[in-house]
């Protein structure tokens, strides 16, 4: 027999194990790339999103509170901002039905003072005050 013949019969005849042990060797000798993470600069940090910032009664540049405000709060959705310094929340609540034993979902809609400057569509919180006018006895003290 030949001398490649009987390398290439050796090279079939050899484990894989050993053969494996040879590719991993070959890998190791070869030349190490730089890692491209490492290469990049920093990754830039994003500002803030829109719906992030909140608006609050509260602050210190916020015009003054209407009435002292007492009682609940709600969060709800302004669906009306049609009035002047008025606007129509809205909230979902569920409301439990004994004869069927189940829960039925209901809305509750209030007008409430806007001091905040809420658009429409505007996720907002409400707090009970005095009765500000005929129908609204709220104040919106922030936009979420």
């Amino acid at each position: 027999m030949s001398a490649s013949k009987a390398a290439t019969v050796a090279d079939t005849n050899a484990s894989p194990v050993k053969a494996a042990a040879k590719s991993k060797a070959a890998v190791a000798d070869a030349p190490v790339a730089q890692d491209a993470a490492t290469d990049k600069a920093p990754a830039k940090q994003t500002a803030p999103s829109k719906s992030a910032k909140t608006i609050s009664a509260t602050d210190d540049d916020a015009p003054a509170l209407p009435a002292t405000l007492h009682g609940k709060d709600f969060v709800g959705r302004v669906v009306s901002a049609k009035m002047q310094r008025t606007v129509t929340v809205e909230w979902d609540r569920s409301v439990y039905n004994r004869k069927y034993e189940r829960y039925s979902q209901r809305r509750s809609r209030v007008h409430a003072r806007n001091i905040v400057n809420a658009k429409e569509g505007d996720k907002v919180r409400i707090r009970e005050s005095r009765s500000l006018a005929k129908s609204v006895s709220f104040v919106v003290v922030e936009v979420l």
